[in-house]
């Protein structure tokens, strides 16, 4: 600390002495150190507008979805997400892009939480960490009754360790008589009615195989902890608050949220957003007709 303080003090007597006065301002005056700053400063604030100007579709929940495998992959390394036009507009059709699925349940307190699946097992984070090549149809999928919906059956879990709460179902108050609550949790999920797509919204995806089953198998592990930890907590000698705000929701949906590149490159010329694309080629040029002007005699 003490070889610190006469370290500052020098560099500061340095920084305002004449010498370091002199080369500050030969420094300015070079042409080509002034057009390289003004080029970082392009390529920062076009950073600043793709990572936070986020349009329609970036980084927004987009569901609830359901998800179907694919009808025979294209062979090839670049993995496919096929949608219609009511979950993703026209201009995504033929974008590289990031992919991040979600599963959203009603907890106790009726809040929609949402918990991110892609990153729950490690092996398929690193598998499907890679970009998607988004295809959008026009036509939207017909339901076949094999796709994932977010209500698949849940292994060792316990009715009384979950939330048991249908969002599908409008009605506000439970009956007052009918069948007694399962003990499994898999048996209560069986029980409710099959889900109605256009009163909850659901869009029928298509994605690989491979990807479908690492994202079913994220929800039901998250599921079973979840549950291990309510359980945990209601055997617990000393009990810790309410156990009804901690437990799972089984009866849910899937949602994704897409993301884009933040390349200066991409930006500027792939960007499916024509706003951003605009905001971006507006501060390129306005900054380097500036500097332009600025150096006219």
């Amino acid at each position: 600390m003490d070889g610190i303080v006469p370290t500052v003090a020098r560099v500061s007597q340095w920084a305002s002495s004449d010498e370091a006065n002199r080369i500050a301002s030969v420094l300015l005056q070079n042409w080509f150190l002034q057009f390289a700053i003004v080029t970082l400063l392009v390529w920062m604030t076009l950073k600043v507008i793709a990572r936070v100007y986020s349009g329609d579709v970036q980084n927004t929940p987009l569901g609830p979805i359901a998800l179907r495998a694919h009808d025979g992959e294209p062979e090839g390394h670049i993995q496919r997400v096929w949608a219609p036009k009511a979950i993703l507009p026209s201009s995504m059709n033929g974008q590289h892009a990031y992919c991040k699925f979600l599963y959203a349940y009603d907890d106790a307190e009726g809040e929609r939480q949402y918990v991110q699946l892609s990153a729950k097992e490690t092996k398929a984070r690193k598998k499907w960490r890679k970009q998607f090549l988004f295809e959008i149809r026009d036509r939207r999928y017909a339901r076949s009754g094999e796709e994932f919906i977010g209500r698949e059956t849940v292994d060792d879990v316990a009715s009384r360790d979950i939330v048991l709460r249908n969002p599908d179902l409008t009605q506000e108050t439970p009956p007052d008589t009918g069948p007694a609550t399962p003990d499994a949790a898999s048996d209560w999920i069986a029980a409710q009615s099959p889900r109605d797509f256009q009163i909850s919204g659901t869009e029928i995806i298509s994605i690989p195989d491979g990807l479908r089953a690492s994202l079913a198998n994220a929800r039901e592990t998250f599921v079973q902890e979840k549950a291990k930890k309510v359980a945990k907590r209601r055997s617990a000698l000393v009990k810790l608050g309410d156990d009804a705000r901690h437990r799972p929701g089984v009866i849910g949906y899937y949602y994704m949220k897409v993301s884009f590149e933040t390349s200066t490159w991409f930006v500027l010329f792939h960007h499916p957003d024509r706003d951003l694309k605009m905001t971006a080629w507006l501060t390129v040029l306005t900054s380097f007709f500036g500097f332009l002007l600025g150096k006219l005699p």
